[in-house]
């Protein structure tokens, strides 16, 4: 029987939960892996190898990637990630409290051999940029967290241009992705949306303030009285209500969203639910890229449509919270510093 840590823990989860994945307690894990590290670092030249395989969300997942390949590019290697990410390989969701090294054992007997990120993209492989590499000759280095490469010069800011680039070059979508997404697009009267909405509420409290209904709803009221269209607009959301309170609000609006099914339990994140990996991952990409689908974002604080202003850097975006760390840290700095200048 799965325990429900968040039920047991009660109000204790969020601190505890907090203090597990701070940078201490980071470090202290990633410092027993530094000599593994260093030997495959050195054997796998000129591949820069990474096997990601912490439990995170897709748009966390990707951010993780485009550093990995910031710094491979800044040391003249090639970049070569592979995910082993059991919310998108594994039947079982889970939570931030859960073991990692039972996701770890579950994973290699279910998804021995598969990748997370294969499935949906080119140009994260050696194969995927052209360059030939024998069988065997990879020995990937396990990354958890940035602290994973705590023995490098390993930079945890990306420009967004950089960025935009990065995202361009190694995350290449393939036509499972880009299929469907152009399918939902070309319905539209001008190929893309007026206006597009991310509202992350559920277990996002644990990393940043709840914004209200109402704050959201007066930011495009905001976004009307300065002209902007609101015919057809897509959202974003893991809040059913909010969804309904849009929906309500806004009724003369064709408001559209992409959702492959709803999880038993609506109170956790949908990447932390039931739905299959799959299902998971399809949906969250496709998310990203028509989010970035219209030359004006609303957002709350979240990785997904962070990803979203890398695939389309031209996206004005306007974010209405922070996290609870003041959004000091990529990539919710880049993107905030950006709308200051404004």
């Amino acid at each position: 029987m799965q325990i429900d840590k968040r039920k047991l823990l009660g109000p204790l989860f969020g601190p505890l939960s907090r203090a597990k994945h701070s940078p201490a307690s980071r470090y202290l894990v990633a410092s027993c892996h530094v000599p593994s590290h260093i030997y495959r670092a050195w054997v796998n030249k000129p591949f820069f190898s990474v096997e990601l395989s912490n439990r995170k969300g897709m748009g966390a997942l990707l951010s993780d990637v485009l550093l990995i390949c910031q710094y491979a590019e800044a040391k003249g290697l090639v970049p070569h990630v592979v995910s082993k990410n059991p919310l998108y390989l594994s039947d079982v969701g889970g939570d931030f409290g859960d073991d990692a090294k039972n996701d770890a054992k579950k994973n290699a007997k279910n998804d021995f051999g598969k990748d997370a990120l294969s499935p949906y993209f080119d140009g994260l492989s050696p194969a995927g940029l052209g360059v030939r590499v024998g069988v065997g000759r990879v020995k990937p280095m396990r990354y958890r967290t940035l602290e994973s490469f705590c023995h490098l010069d390993f930079s945890n800011f990306l420009p967004l241009p950089d960025a935009s680039r990065l995202f361009a070059k190694y995350l290449r979508p393939k036509p499972s992705i880009t299929e469907v997404v152009s399918q939902v697009l070309q319905r539209l009267p001008n190929g893309q949306f007026d206006l597009a909405m991310h509202f992350r509420a559920t277990d996002k409290a644990l990393e940043a303030a709840v914004v209200s209904y109402d704050v959201f709803g007066r930011a495009i009221d905001e976004h009307c009285a300065r002209g902007g269209l609101l015919d057809d607009v897509f959202l974003a959301t893991d809040d059913i209500a909010f969804e309904a309170y849009v929906r309500r609000r806004y009724s003369q609006s064709q408001i559209k969203s992409y959702n492959l099914g709803q999880p038993n339990d609506v109170s956790r994140g949908r990447h932390f639910s039931d739905l299959p990996p799959q299902t998971k991952a399809m949906e969250a990409l496709v998310n990203m890229f028509l989010l970035a689908s219209a030359p004006k974002l609303i957002r709350t604080a979240s990785y997904m449509s962070a990803i979203s202003k890398f695939i389309n850097p031209a996206l004005h975006t306007v974010t209405l919270n922070r996290t609870h760390w003041g959004s000091r840290s990529y990539p919710e700095f880049e993107i905030v510093a950006e709308e200051a200048t404004r």
